[in-house]
């Protein structure tokens, strides 16, 4: 076996373990997009649900239609 081989057992210094900590850093960033990414529509369709309620229904939430998109941002549901 070549001593080279010897030196490496563990995979360190291998491309092989380069692209492997590329992969995974990749994969949080995948990761932390998709995640905002369904927040975000999440928070959208909380908004258009609060958007279609009536005066009377938002006050009885305690919102006015200038404090429903504040409140959506703020992550606040209800």
């Amino acid at each position: 076996m070549p001593s080279i081989a010897l030196q490496f057992t563990s995979g360190r210094g291998t491309r092989r373990g380069e692209l492997a900590h590329i992969a995974r850093q990749a994969l949080k960033v995948i990761n932390l997009l998709v995640s905002a990414v369904t927040e975000a529509r999440e928070s959208l369709a909380c908004y258009r649900s609060l958007s279609r309620l009536s005066e009377a229904e938002l006050r009885k939430r305690g919102l006015t239609r200038e404090t429903v998109a504040r409140f959506e941002l703020m992550g606040r549901v209800y």
